[in-house]
């Protein structure tokens, strides 16, 4: 119950920011299910989420605590119908290790293709899409094999995984800010020591892969992995500068957090671009505000618009 009131405050938090529309990626009993309806009817102030109820990962592998647990493909295909059968908007299936669950590599796959495309079959044939946390690169090109729509991080491509995002259009969720907030706080912040070395160990082929997939033309989307140690959901202003910084320049950044999530999300025909037709999804900056010229200056919100109506203003 208290996990409930907290989503609810933090969707509140999220849409406040100017953030409309929003995947959540590892839920917990469902419960994100019930909050996206109810922001959906407008009960609760919120952003509109697509949800892919409970992760699908190997026996021990990674996110195995919030996660369904499943060994061959049958298994998979099994779980992926249970979160169908739940309500899930899309399914998240784990290819490799990460950084925040003990003693797993962030560059070792973990579920193999036969098993990731069960997962993506049941996904497609329900109209759904797919996510992947796909870090290393064998887990990566076994994912893209298998036909997934989106890879969260991507920490370590190569001009193999990249020519395949660009030939299939699949969208990169880069995740920038995850571990750089981690690092950025320190031991002493009470981050556990294992999690903040794979982070320092990770960081530098993060940004050598994001900024290979920026010049190469992979489509590339804004996400923070919010819920992550020190990275909120609702600050996704840190990883659009990161993503400025890092190759793609404000306006670059910009499109990615509009028409790049847009497409990762499934809703490029809906929003994500002003165009007749179109949801009006957008937010408006305090006077003098330019985010041009500072791409922090998407913090000074003072309007938001949320499939055409008025949801926030200062």
């Amino acid at each position: 119950a208290a996990l409930v009131l907290s989503s609810a405050k933090r969707g509140e938090e999220m849409l406040r920011a100017g953030i409309t529309a929003a995947r959540d990626l590892g839920g917990y009993e469902w419960i994100e299910l019930a909050l996206r309806d109810a922001f959906a009817k407008g009960d609760w102030l919120g952003p509109r989420l697509m949800c892919a109820g409970k992760v699908l990962t190997m026996t021990g592998g990674h996110g195995w605590s919030i996660g369904l647990e499943v060994d061959g493909p049958d298994e998979v295909r099994k779980a992926a119908r249970l979160n169908l059968k739940k309500g899930a908007d899309c399914i998240k299936i784990m290819a490799t290790g990460g950084v925040l669950t003990p003693g797993v590599e962030p560059g070792a796959q973990q579920l193999t293709e036969p098993e990731i495309r069960a997962g993506v079959e049941e996904a497609h044939k329900a109209g759904k899409r797919t996510a992947t946390h796909a870090q290393g690169t064998e887990g990566i090109k076994a994912a893209l094999l298998a036909g997934i729509d989106t890879v969260e991080h991507g920490i370590f491509l190569d001009d193999e995984t990249i020519g395949m995002m660009v030939e299939r259009g699949t969208v990169l969720v880069p995740t920038l800010a995850a571990p750089y907030r981690i690092v950025e706080a320190g031991e002493e912040s009470g981050i556990p020591a294992y999690a903040l070395e794979k982070s320092k160990r990770v960081m530098s082929a993060h940004q050598k892969s994001f900024e290979w997939a920026a010049r190469s033309g992979v489509t590339i989307a804004a996400g923070n992995d919010g819920g992550t140690p020190f990275n909120p959901s609702h600050d996704l202003v840190i990883e659009i500068r990161l993503m400025a910084e890092w190759g793609l320049g404000n306006a670059g950044a910009i499109r990615a957090a509009t028409y790049g999530s847009a497409r990762a999300l499934g809703l490029s025909e809906e929003t994500g671009t002003v165009q007749t037709g179109k949801w009006a999804d957008f937010l408006i900056l305090k006077e003098g505000a330019d985010p041009l010229k500072d791409i922090n200056a998407l913090s000074q919100v003072w309007m938001v618009v949320k499939q055409g109506k008025i949801v926030v203003k200062e």
